[in-house]
């Protein structure tokens, strides 16, 4: 796993992050399943967590005081930027 310090926009406003993450190679099931063809994929998965009193949003909202957002992404090697 990583941690890395991050900055997440939201509503105009900049908020510092800490992100927790995993990097792991695709296998053949998740590649079919994602229907990527390239034996090399990564899935990257990030979490963070962005208190609300923080940020614009509205307490009365939220059941927490806290929300953790948590985002996946899939790296193909030699694949264009999209």
């Amino acid at each position: 796993g990583f941690t890395a310090d991050g900055e997440v926009a939201l509503m105009g406003k900049s908020l510092p992050v800490v992100m927790t993450g995993t990097v792991v190679a695709l296998d053949a099931a998740k590649r079919a399943e994602l229907q990527v063809t390239a034996a090399e994929a990564l899935l990257v998965t990030v979490s963070f967590k962005l208190k609300i009193a923080q940020t614009l949003l509205k307490r009365e909202n939220f059941d927490a005081d806290e929300l953790t957002l948590t985002g996946r992404i899939v790296l193909v090697p030699g694949a264009p930027n999209h």
